[in-house]
């Protein structure tokens, strides 16, 4: 429903008006009247009326100032003017401002009304255009990610370039440069990926990201040639943007659709690389071909990680084996975890003969609906299920390690040790030896170290050695914690416990 304001001084005038527009038009819910432009403001400021008549000759204030301070407002908001003077500059400054029509009085009711269902037809049309214009908006944002899935996808299975242009063409028919960079973590903050669009956007690129087999796929477009200037640009971007905790790989910028899978395998190969991003971007790499899958490679190096008990390096080695398998057919996925599986089980059962008694039964991968998603979590759940096994079977002949470790306590407590100097002095993994601790000592590294720091001051403080002095010497970063983890093991600070030798002699 449309909402009409009536600007007009003359009492006889508003009635008139106010009486016409009530009779002839229905849609029309709300009429609000009006003698001179304060008022006029502060309707428009509570009600917002879509159509305004306004008489040119009013008190104070014109009615085309009227216009002016109402367009600050809203410049959708449709205007009649009314005027008893046909002055040509009267309706050249209306028609600046955007007046519909300038009707001269004496006005001739049939004609105001003909105008009047001009201006509401109009306003109804509009906002008709404005639905549609929103629901395609709507059928266009739940579609896009689909089709940003659907491109991604067929530049990493490497579908041919007719295929590629294509899905290129239905996000923006003018893409024609662009390269790929790849993000890998536990997982991924929408923060950083939506940051990434952003800073892009802002540059004029288009980006549009995915996530396959547990790691995040970006593509970066530009509607023209990237040059050398704009390389730097993106670049730059790069360097800008907080990447702490992911690995990157960044592939090269290429000029056309069939060599975007190109700039893929380069920054798939550039996972975890220090090179940096300028580089990256301008080398184009040597001729990069799809590898053969070697799975007795990775059946290798799985059990070097299990023997190590290194869990942080199993997670980082998956990864890569799902980055590998990106451009795989899901039958060809089906069968190369099937073969590593079957190869990794045999060689447990040799090197781990009681494990065999267990008899592990891998699972097997089906048809999956989400294969970009599932396949990643079958391949870290049966290597967990191995990792497990393999570390309770460790687990059970650890007193020699154990006693190592707490003689390197005992030697070196009163040094800045962390649990990785222990993992590398015993040449084993900081998540086996944490475990291990915990598992035979019912406490983590870090309790051991304090527990052998506060044992070794309470024979200090029968000394006149000050307090701060001695937290240092046994290896404390300051008086104030020492305080802290004394009381906390001891139950009273180390200045009552001196106190009590002091009150003893």
């Amino acid at each position: 429903m449309l909402r009409l304001m009536i600007i007009e001084d003359e009492q006889i005038e508003r009635e008139t008006l106010h009486k016409i527009i009530q009779d002839n038009f229905h849609d029309i819910e709300a009429i609000y009247v009006t003698k001179n432009g304060l008022e006029a403001l502060a309707t428009y400021e509570q009600h917002h009326p879509q159509i305004i008549l306004a008489d040119i000759n009013l008190p104070g204030m014109s009615g085309l100032e009227i216009i002016k301070r109402i367009k600050e407002y809203n410049e959708d908001c449709e205007f009649l003017i009314l005027s008893s003077y046909n002055y040509f500059e009267y309706a050249q400054e209306a028609i600046r401002l955007g007046v519909v029509d300038f009707i001269l009085k004496p006005y001739n009711i049939a004609q105001l009304i003909e105008t009047l269902q001009h201006v509401v037809k109009h306003i109804e049309t509009l906002k008709s255009e404005e639905i549609d214009k929103s629901e395609l908006l709507e059928k266009i944002h739940k579609i896009t990610p689909i089709m940003e899935n659907k491109c991604v996808y067929s530049i990493i299975a490497n579908e041919s370039e007719l295929i590629i242009r294509k899905n290129l063409k239905l996000l923006n028919p003018k893409l024609c440069s662009g390269f790929c960079f790849i993000l890998t973590r536990n997982h991924y903050e929408n923060e950083l990926l939506m940051n990434i669009k952003d800073r892009f956007s802002r540059n004029q690129y288009h980006c549009i990201e995915q996530a396959f087999h547990g790691s995040e796929i970006v593509f970066v477009f530009s509607e023209e040639v990237m040059q050398k200037e704009d390389i730097e640009e993106c670049a730059e971007v790069l360097n800008q943007l907080d990447f702490n905790g992911y690995t990157i790989g960044i592939g090269c910028v290429v000029n056309e659709s069939r060599k975007l899978h190109a700039s893929f395998l380069l920054a798939r190969e550039r996972c975890g690389s220090n090179v940096s991003a300028l580089i990256s971007l301008s080398n184009q790499g040597e001729n990069i071909q799809i590898e053969t899958m070697d799975v007795h490679k990775y059946v290798i190096d799985f059990m070097n990680i299990f023997e190590k008990m290194d869990e942080e390096s199993l997670r980082k080695k998956a990864q890569a084996l799902n980055l590998a398998l990106i451009s795989k057919s899901f039958q060809d996925v089906i069968d190369i975890l099937h073969q590593l599986f079957h190869a990794l089980l045999q060689e447990t059962y040799q090197q781990y003969p009681t494990i065999k008694k267990i008899n592990i039964e891998m699972e097997q991968l089906q048809t999956c609906l989400h294969p970009e998603q599932e396949v990643p979590m079958f391949l870290k759940h049966n290597l967990q299920r191995l990792f497990s096994c393999i570390v309770e079977e460790r687990f059970k002949n650890t007193n020699a390690l154990v006693k190592q470790a707490i003689r390197y306590i005992d030697s070196n407590y009163c040094k800045q040790i962390t649990l990785s100097d222990l993992a590398d002095y015993l040449h084993v993994s900081p998540y086996y030896i944490s475990k291990l601790l915990n598992n035979s000592c019912n406490k983590t590294f870090t309790e051991l170290v304090s527990e052998r720091r506060v044992e070794a001051s309470k024979k200090l403080l029968q000394s006149n050695e000050q307090i701060k002095e001695i937290a240092y010497a046994v290896g404390f970063q300051g008086q104030n914690y020492f305080t802290k983890i004394f009381k906390k093991y001891v139950g009273v600070t180390p200045k009552i416990y001196r106190n009590t030798f002091e009150d003893e002699a």
